[in-house]
């Protein structure tokens, strides 16, 4: 019996905390990221970075 309990609520404890916002979120619609901004709103152009084969790592194979 004390197993059984320890279970029940240690489930109880994780459907509160994390069951629980997740139902409330979608009965009102709503998402965990509404109301939040972009960290980078504006578009701007991506350019990759320049890698040095002498310090690259990952460019050369192991030996």
């Amino acid at each position: 019996p004390v197993p059984a309990l320890r279970t029940l609520t240690a489930d109880a404890r994780w459907a509160l905390g994390f069951l629980g916002p997740w139902l409330w979120r979608r009965l009102r619609g709503r998402s965990s990221g509404d109301g939040r901004t972009a960290k980078r709103p504006e578009l701007t152009p991506w350019t990759a970075p320049r890698t040095d084969p002498r310090t690259d790592h990952a460019a050369k194979p192991h030996s």
